[in-house]
């Protein structure tokens, strides 16, 4: 007698991790969020001379976009930004799809910077106190004057002429003395007048004292010695009790150590 034989059927599953790649799995970088995988790519960052760009790289999934922050020094601008396909606004440049590693780079260029002082011609000054630095502080409008910086890098200024403001014919000449300080952005009133065609006090040659002052003038000739004092020749006055215009040759110094 022959016994019936049945036939089970067998389910075979993939078996997990020898048979994977066997299944349809492998590769890329796990997504925490779901099945699958994500790819990603660096992006850099580089900034020319004058400025910075932020961050300095992101890693960005394929098919996404990152932003960074481009920002200009004092005395410059945002020349360009390129790479990634991006768009610059404002200071956020946008980077377009990112489906490779790419780099971003930043360009800036020196440019004027306005610090101070009035936008319209003819402006007065504000010579607040004697000594005494402050913010409000400003030298009149003028030209003519003379320039020099110190050990520190402050910026002095002397005299000049301030246009047709009193005397309408002959013109008004400065001798006031200032000290300009970039660190604190203020403006100190040192020496001289705050009026128009003060006279000098020219003491006893040879001789320095707190109370020697050249006359007002425009345009002496200034240069710096070895030790850093200055000097200063000549230059055009005008006189109001004699109402005459001259040039003048006195000579003076002034110390290094200001």
């Amino acid at each position: 007698m022959t016994k019936a034989v049945k036939l089970l059927p067998i389910v075979m599953s993939c078996v997990p991790i020898a048979l994977l790649s066997a299944c349809g799995g492998g590769g890329g970088t796990p997504n925490p969020g779901g099945s699958g995988s994500v790819t990603s790519y660096q992006v850099s960052a580089t900034a020319g001379a004058g400025g910075t760009i932020s961050p300095a790289s992101a890693t960005v999934n394929a098919g996404g976009t990152t932003t960074l922050m481009v920002t200009a020094n004092i005395g410059y601008i945002v020349n360009g930004v390129t790479g990634c396909g991006g768009t610059l606004s404002g200071n956020t440049y946008t980077t377009g799809t990112i489906n490779a590693a790419c780099t971003v780079t930043a360009s800036f260029a020196a440019d004027f910077t306005w610090v101070g002082g009035s936008n319209s011609p003819g402006a007065s000054g504000v010579y607040g106190t004697l000594g005494v630095a402050a913010a409000t502080n400003v030298p009149r409008a003028r030209d003519g004057g003379v320039t020099w910086t110190d050990s520190s890098g402050n910026l002095w200024l002397f005299g000049g002429f301030a246009g047709y403001v009193q005397n309408l014919t002959d013109g008004d000449f400065l001798n006031d003395l200032w000290k300009y300080s970039p660190s604190s952005g203020e403006w100190t009133w040192v020496g001289g007048s705050n009026t128009f065609d003060a006279t000098g006090v020219y003491g006893t040659q040879g001789v320095a004292a707190a109370t020697n002052v050249l006359g007002a003038r425009a345009a002496p000739f200034r240069w710096k010695d070895a030790s850093g004092n200055v000097w200063l020749f000549g230059g055009y006055q005008y006189d109001d009790p004699t109402n005459t215009r001259f040039e003048m040759n006195d000579l003076w110094t002034y110390p290094a150590t200001q």
